[in-house]
Formats: structure tokens, sequence, C-alpha cells
């Protein structure tokens, strides 16, 4: 394809736009995105990073909106930005978020089921790597947690764990200074780094160990605004989840039982919002059932019966999710 072919595509939804004709506004940011990948390949990054700009403008407010049908765009948008404004040679720093951006995206598609192009996912992490080089410490302090943190999903992804964690070490021990000096901090990846580790020591059976990194995780989501928690329902999710699954196996069971309940009641603020959480709420559901079941806590049980039978009400599911429902409404019969 040639920019012709771009150019009149743009021209074509934005003449929609103007009119107030009829169009899928996403359609256009991912346009520009495509035009952005154009400009990349043929060395033009300054026109390939306009395009990105606009393309990620766009797709942003949409996915905000809940009507953008593929996050996936998104992701390859902060990606091509971050590999623009490296072509221009700039520092790893100002390519960095972007990269992290996009493979943040693809992690929580990974986490909902959907489909992610894991070689791609781990070019974007290989890439990270080579930009950065050794990390020292003439870098921004943020900016180097974000690149060790990076690095720890990178080895995750390839079930390293051990080496990830030596990686999450050094980006929380920044992170931990700066916070305690006051420092602005991206403290949702605070909070997760401190989760990952937490995953890795439960992974590796240090479930005490586990146990402490998902406590610290937890302090610092606690202190965040509840929108932080709406829109990083996931995160927030799997922090009280994994928790609440250590707890179990080292046989506190009752302190099992709230952190899940805990971890339900964050996905039902946005559960009928997203249809991506139905099958994570109900397959979670499934768990707590037979944890309190276990527990004998008939008067929990049905509790938590009542607040699933409500939930089934007019909501939209997934064919895993209503699998998973209808699989319960065995149970009860």
């Amino acid at each position: 394809m040639n920019l012709e072919y771009f150019n009149a595509g743009i021209q074509e939804l934005e003449n929609k736009q103007k009119t107030g004709q009829l169009f899928n506004e996403s359609e256009l940011g991912m346009a520009y995105k495509m035009r952005g990948l154009f400009y990349f390949q043929n060395n033009n990054f300054k026109k390939s990073i306009l395009d990105f700009d606009k393309g990620i403008e766009i797709m942003e407010r949409m996915q905000k909106e809940k009507k953008l049908s593929n996050a996936n765009e998104l992701a390859m948008a902060y990606a091509g930005r971050g590999m623009a404004n490296h072509g221009l040679g700039d520092s790893c720093l100002s390519s960095i978020p972007d990269f992290i951006k996009s493979i943040e995206i693809w992690e929580c598609m990974k986490s909902e089921g959907k489909y992610v192009n894991e070689d791609m996912l781990t070019n974007v992490c290989n890439i990270i790597g080579t930009i950065s080089g050794t990390p020292n410490d003439s870098m921004d302090e943020n900016a180097l947690a974000h690149i060790y943190m990076s690095k720890g999903v990178s080895c995750d992804q390839e079930e390293k764990f051990l080496e990830a964690n030596q990686y999450y070490d050094q980006a929380i021990e920044i992170w931990e200074r700066l916070y305690k000096q006051g420092v602005e901090i991206d403290n949702g990846e605070f909070a997760k780094a401190y989760m990952n580790r937490g995953a890795n020591y439960y992974q590796t059976g240090k479930y005490d160990r586990a146990l402490a990194e998902y406590n610290k995780g937890i302090s610092i989501i606690e202190q965040l605004p509840i929108d932080w928690i709406n829109k990083n329902a996931f995160d927030a999710f799997m922090l009280y989840k994994n928790r609440g699954m250590t707890y179990e196996v080292i046989g506190n069971a009752e302190a099992a039982i709230y952190d899940i309940i805990a971890a339900q009641s964050i996905i039902k603020k946005v559960f009928s919002e997203y249809p991506e959480f139905h099958e994570l709420y109900y397959s979670s559901l499934v768990e707590m059932i037979e944890l309190i079941l276990k527990e004998n806590d008939q008067e929990l049980f049905n509790n938590i019966i009542g607040e699933f039978l409500y939930s089934m009400r007019d909501v939209p599911k997934t064919k895993e999710a209503e699998e998973i429902q209808n699989s319960i409404l065995e149970q009860l019969n």
C-alpha cells in the first residue's frame, strides 16, 4: 500500500466526522496508526509520531467510553510511537513509557483470555532490554525502575521466576526509596511489582514470603483513589485473589474467604460494564463457593448464592461465563 491509499482513507473518515455522518471513530484512530506505521517503515519518524499521537488520543478516548473493539490496535500504536522516538535517536527514557504501556495492554488482554501475538509481545520486551542497555545511575530513577520492571515481566514470560524477582527487587528498591521521600511515582506499577514478586514466591513454594509481598501491594492500592481501583480492576482483583489463594494454602481458610470476597467486590463494581470480566467473575465465584462449603459456613454460603442469583439478571455473558453459570445452577439443584 502507498501513502495515497492511507491519505484517502483518513480523508474519507475525517469528512464523515465533519459532516456528522455515521462512522466508527475508532476506525479513524486505527487509520492514523496504520499511516504512522507506514511513515515509520519509511524512516519518516517525525510524521510517524504525529500520526501515532492522533491515533492514541482517539483510541484512548474510545477505550474509556468502552467503544474500542480491539485494544491490540492501541497497544500497537504505543509500541509504534516508542519505536519512532527511538528511531529519532532520543534517549531510551522517551521510548520506555510507550513500550511499557503496550506491554500492559497486551498483558491485560491475555488475562482476559483474548488473543495476543506472543512474538510481538516478546519483541517489545526485548527491545526495552536492548535500548536500555545496562541501567545506570545517571538515568531518571522512575524510568530506571520501569526498565527493571519490564525486564522482570519479560523473564516471567519465559518462566524464569528467580531471575524475574532479581529485577523486581531492583525496581521495588527504587520505588520504595522514592515513595518514602514523597516523590511522585506510578503507585499502580509499584503495587504490581510486589504482586509479581509475590506470585513468583508462590510459584516456588515460598508462601510466607508471597503473603508478605501481597500485603505490601494491597497496602499501596488501599491508599489510591477509588477511580484507580475501578480503572485497574483486574490488578486490584488479582492482588486480593492471590493473597486469598496463599491464605488457603497455608491453612487460614477464614482469611482466604474474606480476601476472595474482597476480590469479588472489586469485579462486581465493573461487572455490568465490562463483559470481558464475566468469565472471571463466575469462575472466581465457583472457587469461593467451594471454599465456603468446605468450611461449612451456611450463612455466608446463603449470602453468596443470593448475590450470584441477583447478578445473573439481565447481564450479557460470554459463552464460557454461561457454562460456568449453568454449572453453578446444576450444583444448587
